[in-house]
């Protein structure tokens, strides 16, 4: 199993902020602030998310 934290160290220029947009990186941001603020609410209380991370 790869750890996730190092699952993209030998990609060229991974470390780049291109690089992290490329794979998805800031997504979730981009949906949630498409959605009302009541459904970002919504749907973290159904992920069943708990703690601080």
């Amino acid at each position: 199993m790869e750890p996730v934290l190092t699952s993209h160290v030998r990609e060229p220029n991974g470390h780049t902020l291109d690089a992290f947009l490329r794979r998805g990186g800031y997504d979730g941001l981009r949906k949630a602030l498409a959605m009302a603020p009541g459904a970002v609410t919504d749907a973290v209380k159904a992920s069943g998310l708990r703690g601080r991370g």
